[in-house]
């Protein structure tokens, strides 16, 4: 694996995370309820992971 991958991997995590705090956040005033797939916590991580794989491939990639 080498160091581009791992870094846009972190960056991946990383965004998955946030991105889950957020949703949490706007759970608390009522954006997202029980019902909703956003208060699944597993698609909003793999959601989140797939949104900052694909930025940070893209920011890495040559013009």
């Amino acid at each position: 694996m080498g160091l581009r991958h791992a870094s846009g991997l972190a960056a991946a995590l990383l965004t998955g995370l946030v991105f889950f705090v957020a949703i949490n956040y706007l759970s608390l005033f009522g954006v997202t309820g029980p019902s909703s797939i956003l208060s699944e916590e597993w698609v909003l991580i793999a959601v989140g992971v797939l949104i900052g794989y694909a930025v940070s491939w893209a920011a890495h990639e040559p013009a």
